[in-house]
């Protein structure tokens, strides 16, 4: 090789500079205030695996590379799409074979294959809703969880990407079925096993190791917080140490251990939303940065998050774990620190000239696919938990996507004009790459209307429930009543509906700002708001009595005008009020 064409090499190829690990890991702990960080990376024939930190504050355990065990999260993905793909090698499952037909114990839909969950494109739904368990002894076996908490259908397999845990559950629970053995066992023999993963797993550490305690954070210190054990398993269950995953590196780029078919599913791209879009591999979502193609996957599950992160063009391969912080803390900068390119932005050039008319078929509110839609957890839109962007047709004939403007380069394809951002349309769909898709909303579903709608609905049900009330105490003070016994009847309906519905709205709430927040849910409905969900059929029976007794004033002209437009409003309310329940799932056991 001639002298110059080593130096040419030297001067692009990265070297692994352990000093910018050491940086980014003090700005990472001062910034998310994580007690701990354990990194492995990988850089062509260079190595490092190191621990940051504590694993333990109140011990003062230091994070040991080898020996002490961070949780994945939805790193794990990525390791069950492996799982599944050395299945498929051994011929146990097939990848475009229909699941309804092999799958026992779960209803699926009948053209569900395991492609469609690997790459998240199954149309099912995801929930939080009894998915972490309090200790390794309370966990569920895969098939009773499914069980209790089938999947529910949202979109016709093959039409929709859409993130859902459920989609690498009933991937695990395919595996589980097909070679006769639990999930996890199965991936330690003939996963982690041959890989020399020995200081991985899926449950309580052994053989010396330890679990990395999981902190809450706040700048007024930290406080421990429960090891989020899951009996999702297969798509968050997995702990693993900083020289483990650096093994598990080293084999997704190239090293040995890791059979050739099983490897190109998990780097080559199986699905896209548009060919000039990013795509997803079984297991990991590509993504840009500074020229270069990257495959990751990210998990994040309380307060702690876990990273892979893999440039194959570079050799390059990136863990990166916290015991607390979860999403505040930037893993991502990890690898971009070692990237050493600059930042550059292009300008959207080529443009494609697409009619107004159109774009203007392109406008509308974009809500993501991201989020339960079957379960009451779906109100979280309502709050600000879920995105939604506004795609408008600016004066200057560019798109406006959020807050964003972009130029058309394709046909229903557009990039960004002063940055390197696309984005495509399709179907009513928008996506900016493998692992965001949203989806237009009608108006019926539009957020402002339903925000409208609830606001308004509690406004007239607190009038009526205090002023109804005080002049029930003054009635009665005064020893007052009505003449007819219709008006009463329609007045006691009126303040019910209004009461209730308040303590609903409260007994709802009241779970979500206790100290635990809304992760309660994860250890499943509790009976308290189980019956507060069944309070809703008490109140369409008092809207209805309400309405059907205010017709009856009308007709009998009893009471005050005012008085009978009133116990109308009311009635109109409560069943506005129980129907926007009703969308939103909370009524009943969903």
């Amino acid at each position: 090789m001639s002298p110059l064409l080593l130096l040419v090499l030297h001067t692009t190829l990265p070297v692994l500079d352990e000093a910018k690990v050491d940086a980014w890991a003090q700005r990472v702990s001062s910034r998310c205030r994580t007690p701990g960080l354990a990194v492995a990376v990988v850089l062509g024939d260079q190595t490092l695996a190191k621990g940051y930190g504590l694993a333990d504050v109140e011990s003062k355990r230091p994070v040991d590379a080898e020996h002490t065990r961070f949780a994945l999260a939805s790193v794990t993905k990525t390791v069950t799409a492996a799982a599944v793909l050395q299945a498929v090698r051994e011929g146990k499952l097939e990848l475009h074979t229909k699941l309804d037909r092999t799958v026992q114990g779960v209803a699926l839909p009948a053209s569900l294959t395991l492609h469609q969950l690997l790459t998240h494109t199954s149309g099912l739904d995801d929930s939080l809703i009894g998915a972490a368990a309090r200790s390794p002894a309370a966990l569920q076996p895969l098939s009773t969880f499914l069980a209790a908490h089938p999947p529910v259908s949202i979109a016709r397999p093959g039409a929709l990407w859409s993130y859902s845990n459920r989609n690498y559950s009933l991937a695990g629970l395919a595996l589980e079925q097909a070679s006769g053995e639990p999930f996890a066992r199965y991936v330690q023999r003939h996963l982690l096993a041959p890989l020399g993963l020995e200081h991985s797993g899926f449950g309580p550490a052994s053989d010396g190791d330890t679990l990395a305690t999981v902190y809450d954070v706040s700048p007024e210190g930290t406080t421990p917080a429960p090891w989020p054990w899951t009996n999702d398993v297969p798509a968050g269950g997995m702990n693993a140490t900083a020289s483990d995953m650096l093994r598990l590196l080293q084999a997704l780029l190239g090293g040995a251990g890791l059979d050739g078919s099983v490897r190109a599913g998990l780097l080559d791209v199986q699905y896209r939303f548009h060919q000039q879009l990013p795509g997803m591999t079984y297991g990991l979502m590509e993504a840009e940065h500074a020229g270069h193609v990257v495959l990751m996957h990210e998990g994040n599950m309380g307060a702690v998050a876990a990273l892979l992160y893999l440039v194959p063009k570079l050799k390059l391969g990136v863990f990166a774990a916290v015991n607390g912080g979860g999403e505040e803390c930037d893993l991502v900068g990890l690898p971009h620190a070692l990237i050493d390119a600059p930042e550059h932005h292009g300008v959207a050039t080529g443009s494609f000239v697409q009619p107004e008319a159109t774009l203007r078929a392109l406008e509308g509110t974009y809500r993501t696919t991201r989020y339960p839609h079957a379960t009451f957890e779906k109100v979280g839109v309502v709050v600000g938990l879920v995105r939604e962007v506004e795609v408008r047709v600016q004066p200057d004939g560019t798109l406006g996507v959020g807050r964003g403007r972009y130029r058309g380069v394709g046909d229903g394809v557009f990039r960004q004009v002063d940055g390197e951002g696309r984005v495509a349309f399709r179907d009513g769909q928008l996506s900016n790459g493998a692992a965001t898709t949203y989806v237009r909303v009608p108006w019926y579903a539009a957020l402002t209307l339903h925000r409208v709608a609830m606001v308004a609905c509690l406004m007239v049900l607190l009038i009526t429930a205090i002023f109804g009330t005080v002049a029930a105490v003054w009635r009665f003070v005064r020893r007052r009543e009505a003449a007819l016994p219709l008006v009463r009847r329609v007045r006691l309906t009126s303040v019910l509906l209004a009461v209730g519905s308040l303590a609903f709205v409260g007994g709802l709430a009241a779970p979500f700002f206790g100290p635990m927040g809304p992760s309660w849910l994860l250890y499943g409905v509790p009976v308290t708001v189980q019956a507060v969900l069944l309070l809703p059929y008490a109140l369409a029976a008092l809207a209805s009595a309400t309405i059907w007794w205010a017709v009856a004033t009308w007709r009998r002209r009893a009471g005050s005008l005012f008085g009978r437009i009133g116990y109308s409003l009311v009635g109109l309310t409560g069943v506005t009020f129980i129907t926007w329940l009703w969308y939103w799932h909370l009524v009943g056991p969903a």
